[in-house]
């Protein structure tokens, strides 16, 4: 998929959280302080082992989170954009830091796939 800077940035509003580079955590407004630590350690670890493997362009981490009686689902959309490709992996559970770490353990998986070396 090559590309488009208006297609890739349409989805990002001034609310979202951009870490060091081109990263963005979409949806991850409404978590306490501690949580985003703790995201942002698992995320940061996942991301240096991708950057390893290949340059990117842009990380995306979405969070949408369904209630569930007493607890929340955590539905975590990845994707990595390099070059002109895109990749995506997803994950869902009810523990948010499981959830990501899922999703871009999945990503990276993907990413060992179509770069090997």
């Amino acid at each position: 998929m090559k590309k488009d800077n208006n297609e890739n940035n349409g989805d990002i509003s001034k609310n979202d959280l951009r870490l060091g580079g081109n990263i963005w955590l979409i949806g991850f407004n409404d978590i306490d302080k501690v949580e985003l630590a703790v995201v942002k350690k698992i995320v940061g670890s996942s991301i240096k082992k991708m950057a390893e493997k290949t340059p990117y362009d842009e990380v995306r981490i979405r969070m949408k989170k369904h209630d569930k009686g007493k607890s929340f689902l955590h539905e975590i959309s990845s994707d990595i954009y390099v070059g002109g490709l895109h990749l995506n992996a997803k994950s869902e559970n009810r523990n948010i830091y499981s959830a990501i770490s899922t999703a871009l353990n999945n990503l990276l998986r993907e990413i060992e796939h179509k770069f090997k070396k």
